[in-house]
């Protein structure tokens, strides 16, 4: 049975293991009889790039849904609009659906009732909420409803969810389904006072209309594959219960057991799950429990980088599993801080060589990775730089007039003294701390080129994560060491500033592609 993070994680695998190995079936690709594991379905917004999903209307429909309302006119009003496919569904003048689930367990206070079986006996099976009733068919003539059932459970003092579906619709079904159940589980779980566990999915039916094959771009099997590390959670009768990723290298080989010798008991892709299901099953089967959890264990991986090249201690055939147990690691390169994410991680697969000296290490080209992952931000760190200079030039500009039309009370010849002498004491205040602590005695340029390119690094992650006070942060800092630079390199920051002015104040040009190109 599959686990996931969340249903980000759920959606992009069944994504693409429609896209490869659907079967056709009325007009799309289907699977059959697929349930699985959502372990955090708090977790619920679906933010994969190739799907653009669409909180706010998710949340109008989770809204409608609490309404109880089963007009899509409510809906309209929650959303600005009624979308075609509800349109479509309606019946009557007054635009009723069978589908807003909402409306299906307000009926017979159905909702209610599981509130109170849970909370007046843990242990009940019967917190169930029916939807869709065979015994209504005939009402089904434009709108059916998808789903089934959903039954609440308590385990261990945490509320856990089944969601059984008919038919359910990867791209537009799941997506929004998936986020009003997680909704509802919230609810049910505020109301009768227990933990949110896990949400178990079931579809008879899960499908993807031609229209939505194909749009990741991914059409090869080993994409799957090299996007999916899987964690497996073995157990060897008598001895032990374990995890890891390659039975055949950690049992088989290294322990001697042949795998008519073991059961695997579990696996996942979430590391989080696997560790904590290790120890519970560890518990469960009295065998000793592991002091540290699988993904705490300490990985030691060291990375030797100079000035070509960051090496990996691991094969080519190793590399990716061990890259993604040490994600968010960090080092040092003359081009700047490098870390290890999932994106970062798979093009150093792609790119990565064997090492001609040691076959068991590997290593990738640092300007290579600079200009991936780097310098491509610091481009548009620069575009978006300029735009912001130019807003800046036209504040002052109006400032200026402002001074201009109130020049008969205002001094301007020291208005303007007196800015330029609070500018230069701004960079004099950087000098005097770097002086005081010996900066200008022992630094370089080369060293402080280098702090520019971390420096810079910073500026290029604020960016990307639209962070505004690690954008100021960073931008501050790189002020501060092209200041000390200047002055390690005989000059000033204040020179280097007007010489540049000279040189672009009468240039002439336009923007193309939001970059300032000059004339000639």
């Amino acid at each position: 049975m599959e686990n996931f993070k969340n249903a980000e994680k759920a959606f992009e695998y069944y994504y693409n293991l429609i896209d490869q190995h659907g079967v056709g079936f009325d007009g799309t690709k289907a699977m059959f009889n697929v349930g699985f594991y959502i372990n955090n379905p708090a977790d619920n917004h679906i933010d994969t790039w190739y799907r653009d999903w669409n909180l706010k209307y998710a949340e109008a429909e989770w809204e409608w849904y609490l309404s109880g309302d089963d007009s899509v006119d409510k809906l309209g009003e929650l959303y600005g609009k009624v979308p075609a496919i509800w349109e479509r569904m309606a019946l009557g003048p007054k635009k009723l659906v069978n589908s807003n689930y909402g409306y299906q367990w307000e009926r017979a206070h159905q909702l209610d009732k599981v509130v109170q079986q849970l909370k007046d006996n843990p242990n009940t099976r019967k917190a169930a909420i029916s939807i869709y009733d065979g015994k209504e068919i005939n009402k089904y003539r434009k709108d059916t409803p998808c789903t089934y059932a959903v039954q609440f459970t308590v385990v261990n003092n945490r509320l856990q969810m089944c969601v059984t579906m008919r038919s359910n619709d990867l791209w537009f079904g799941f997506c929004n389904d998936q986020y009003c159940f997680s909704e509802l589980m919230k609810v049910v779980a505020e109301r009768t006072g227990y933990e949110i566990g896990s949400y178990f999915h079931f579809a008879h039916n899960l499908h993807l209309y031609e229209r939505d094959l194909n749009k990741n771009g991914l059409l090869q099997e080993r994409q799957i594959i090299m996007d999916k590390i899987m964690y497996y959670l073995y157990h060897i009768p008598g001895k032990k219960i374990g995890v890891t990723r390659d039975l055949n290298n950690r049992v088989t080989k290294q322990q001697g057991y042949f795998p008519d010798e073991y059961e695997v008991l579990d696996h996942s892709d979430d590391i989080d799950y696997i560790s904590k299901r290790e120890i519970e099953l560890q518990q469960s089967y009295g065998y000793k429990i592991d002091r540290v959890e699988y993904k705490n264990l300490s990985k030691d991986m060291k990375i030797n980088a100079t000035e070509m090249t960051s090496t990996f201690p691991y094969p080519l055939n190793k590399l990716k599993g061990n890259l993604v147990d040490n994600l968010g690691t960090t080092w040092e390169t003359v081009f700047g801080k490098f870390e290890l994410d999932r994106e970062t991680v798979n093009w150093i697969v792609d790119n990565a060589k064997s090492s001609m000296y040691d076959t068991k290490r590997s290593y990738i080209y640092n300007k290579a990775f600079f200009e991936k992952f780097i310098n491509k931000n610091l481009k548009q760190a620069k575009v978006n730089a300029r735009e912001a200079a130019d807003k800046a030039l036209e504040h002052i500009e109006a400032m200026k007039a402002e001074l201009i039309s109130h020049s008969q009370s205002v001094n301007l010849r020291e208005t303007y003294q007196d800015l330029e002498v609070k500018e230069t004491d701004r960079f004099q205040k950087i000098r005097d701390w770097a002086d005081e602590r010996g900066l200008y005695d022992k630094g370089d340029t080369k060293t402080q080129f280098c702090k520019l390119m971390e420096e810079a690094g910073e500026l290029g992650r604020a960016i990307l994560k639209e962070d505004d006070m690690e954008f100021m942060d960073a931008i501050g800092d790189m002020v501060v060491v092209l200041t000390n630079m200047a002055m390690l390199g005989g000059t000033s920051i204040e020179t280097c500033i007007d010489t540049a002015y000279d040189e672009i104040k009468n240039r002439k040009g336009k923007m193309v592609n939001g970059t300032f190109v000059k004339n000639g």
